[in-house]
């Protein structure tokens, strides 16, 4: 009896079900292309799957420019816009990115 238990419980435990779902898509929102952000946000996008989207905005239009030529040379990523204004950029986002102007930083800590 003991040994029938087990075996039944084995194929209960044993068994697995596997839902399949459809794979959300997601849209990334990249504000500031500085020193640090122009490369975050390129290492971000490359690993980021082809129906994925990722927004960029910067006060420095030409950085955009530059940042999205790159990207698309890559051929390998998430689909790239470039925004108008922060608000464009972030307006469908599901995850925002934003790092701050160095101006601001340094003043309160110069290091």
């Amino acid at each position: 009896m003991r040994l029938a238990a087990a075996q039944m419980l084995r194929g209960v435990v044993q068994r697995r079900g596997f839902a399949t779902t459809a794979r959300r898509l997601d849209s990334y929102a990249f504000i500031g292309l500085g020193q640090m952000g122009y490369q975050m946000a390129k290492n971000l996008q490359s690993k980021l799957q082809p129906s994925d989207k990722v927004s960029l905005y910067d006060i420095n239009s030409d950085a955009m420019k530059r940042l999205q030529a790159e990207m698309k040379a890559a051929s390998t990523g998430a689909a790239v816009e470039l925004a108008a204004s922060a608000l464009d950029a972030s307006k469908e986002a599901v995850r925002l990115l934003r790092l701050p102007n160095p101006g601001p930083s340094h003043k309160i800590s110069p290091h």
